[in-house]
């Protein structure tokens, strides 16, 4: 039988036929930002020092390979800035940041790819 990905999210996760955990569905927010770091560690604490700061929702997290994770949070614009440049900051401090970006009012099919990725 083949090992199933865990994925990290808020709320319940959602089961498909075929028994595999989902992401839950998010509501539309003002904005979306994602931190990709190398290294778990980095990623981890990178997480917590964004939902620390800010008003924001991990809506995924998942390891896309060659030591690279992703972190994607969701709410207000202000505070989905913040929690990036929080983020980000750690992110250097412990490992080594690949990459941060906001995106403001996000298209609900961004939210679909997001789901998809974190599979």
């Amino acid at each position: 039988m083949a090992k199933k990905k865990e994925t990290i999210g808020t709320g319940k996760a959602r089961t498909s036929a075929a028994g595999q955990k989902k992401m839950p569905r998010v509501q539309k927010k003002d904005a979306l930002g994602i931190v990709e770091c190398r290294g778990i560690t980095a990623a981890i604490e990178a997480a917590d020092s964004m939902v620390k700061t800010a008003n924001v929702e991990v809506i995924g997290s998942q390891k896309i390979g060659n030591a690279l994770i992703y972190t994607a949070v969701i709410g207000e614009v202000d505070a989905v800035r913040e929690a990036v440049k929080a983020g980000s900051e750690t992110a250097q401090r412990l490992g080594e940041l690949y990459a941060a970006h906001v995106m403001t009012r996000p298209d609900d099919t961004i939210f679909e790819i997001i789901e998809i990725i974190s599979r």
